[in-house]
C-alpha cells in the first residue's frame, strides 16, 4: 500500500515486503522496483526519506505514539527515529532513537 493509503491508485512500480520475527528481533526482506535508481545523502539520520528510499513504520500499540520509522536510502544510509505522534497530528521526530 502506498503511503497516501487504500483510496489511491496502485503505484506505478512494484514493491514487495516479508515480514519475519522471533523473541528478540525483526527480520525485513524488500524487493523495490525502481528503474532509475539513485541517492545522494550518505549521513545517519540525514533526509533519507528525499532518495530513493523504503520506509518502514513500527506501530506495535497501534496508536500513532511513539512509533518507530526507519528509512533505508539506495546507498544504505540509515535514517532511524521514533515520532511522539504522527506529521499529520504535529508529531515531533526524537532522532536520539537507534534501532539495532
Amino acid at each position: 500500500v502506498d503511503i497516501q493509503g487504500r483510496g489511491f491508485d496502485k503505484p506505478r512500480l512494484e514493491t514487495k515486503v516479508k515480514l519475519r520475527y522471533d523473541d528478540n528481533f525483526l527480520f525485513v526482506g524488500v524487493f523495490l522496483e525502481e528503474p532509475d535508481v539513485w541517492a545522494n545523502v550518505t549521513l545517519h539520520d540525514g533526509t533519507v526519506y528525499q532518495d530513493n528510499s523504503f520506509q518502514l513504520l513500527v506501530d506495535t500499540r497501534q496508536s500513532n505514539v511513539n512509533y518507530k520509522e526507519i528509512t533505508v536510502n539506495a546507498r544504505g544510509t540509515v535514517s532511524d527515529l521514533m515520532m511522539t505522534k504522527s506529521y499529520v497530528d504535529s508529531g515531533e521526530p526524537l532522532t536520539f532513537w537507534e534501532s539495532e
